[in-house]
């Protein structure tokens, strides 16, 4: 057992087979206590623990974030987001993409939740947006 700001934690293996379902508030405190984890919540409250990306994923995650910020520093079209990032959807979901980026008409509506969480809302109206071809046509 380890105590870390009053907040006394344990090691735990969960079997695969386990679900753990909690509600978006519980994910907020979970996430905020446990920022050394990159966690995720279905929209049917699943709880999803990320492992870590290899050397070889992050070297090419790196890549298609920086053509994305490039591409969108170039347009102006909108705001882009990095895998630090986290976004309660319109399903339920809490999600962290290994990248995101939403066109400047929605992200004016992107509110955070908390400030300590940097999760933020996705607008209910908001359409997913096909940029392949926008972003490797540049």
């Amino acid at each position: 057992m380890v105590t870390t700001n009053s907040i006394k934690t344990i090691a735990v293996n969960i079997p695969q087979e386990i679900k753990l379902k909690i509600t978006h508030e519980q994910f907020l405190k979970l996430a905020l206590v446990n920022r050394d984890l990159q966690l995720e919540r279905t929209a049917t409250g699943e709880l999803i623990i990320m492992t870590p990306t290899g050397s070889d994923t992050g070297r090419k995650n790196l890549g298609i974030e920086a053509l994305l910020w490039l591409w969108n520093r170039r347009t102006k079209l909108g705001v882009a987001f990095n895998s630090s990032s986290g976004f309660h959807l319109p399903n339920g979901s809490d999600r962290s993409p290994d990248t995101a980026w939403v066109i400047s008409v929605i992200s004016y509506q992107l509110s955070v939740i908390s400030t300590s969480s940097c999760l933020r809302s996705i607008p209910q109206e908001s359409k997913r947006l096909d940029i392949r071809n926008a972003l490797f046509s540049w």
